[in-house]
């Protein structure tokens, strides 16, 4: 809403109502000691953050302006024009986009705990997996039909993978967390790690 008042009467507005009697105490106090010495100067206001009190106590905030709007002939500031600018919306917004990010930031920190466990946990028994069965391999070289040795060694190999995809897990959560590097792939190597890793359904 707009209203005008005279620079004299800069603690006056809305019909001769106190202006500052609107407001919260923190805005009183800003306006009678910021606001108006710049109004009653000539000088205007540009735009600042206050708080009206509702009539049931909550407070609204707004943007004020006030802008000379006039002058008189010799320059001196004739009338003024003061702005009133609800921003209750503006205010639910920036609060809700707080919340939002502060609920990312702990979704994130959960990820990079999760990954840190996953990484951790599971490295041990895959190493054992992979380990016994080369000790296996070893103590049985050579008495074992070609089938079973070859399975033998695709759970070393399957091993070594599941081993980098925790890596890889690992370096996924603290993605965006650090300076990014990126590295060349080499395309048909990552394929055939895709096809092993599906084995007989990549040829269904």
């Amino acid at each position: 809403s707009c209203h005008f008042l005279e620079p004299a009467a800069a603690r006056r507005l809305l019909g001769g109502t106190p202006f500052a009697s609107l407001l919260t105490v923190g805005g009183q106090i800003f306006y009678e000691t910021h606001c108006v010495p710049l109004l009653l100067g000539g000088r205007g206001v540009e735009q600042v953050s206050l708080d009206l009190r509702r009539a049931y106590g909550t407070a609204m905030p707004v943007l004020f302006a006030a802008p000379t709007h006039r002058r008189d002939i010799a320059g001196r500031p004739e009338l003024v024009r003061a702005t009133v600018v609800d921003l209750s919306q503006r205010r639910l917004f920036e609060q809700q986009l707080v919340s939002r990010n502060d609920a990312l930031s702990r979704s994130n920190d959960e990820l990079d705990t999760f990954a840190h466990a996953a990484a951790h946990d599971l490295q041990a028994p895959l190493r054992g997996i992979r380990q016994n069965t080369e000790f296996f391999l070893e103590d049985t070289a050579g008495q074992l039909p070609p089938g079973t040795e070859e399975m033998l060694h695709t759970v070393v190999r399957l091993s070594g993978r599941m081993k980098d995809m925790l890596d890889d897990l690992l370096a996924y959560a603290q993605a965006g967390r650090g300076a990014w590097d990126p590295e060349p792939v080499h395309l048909p190597a990552a394929i055939d790690g895709v096809l092993e890793l599906l084995g007989p359904r990549a040829q269904g």
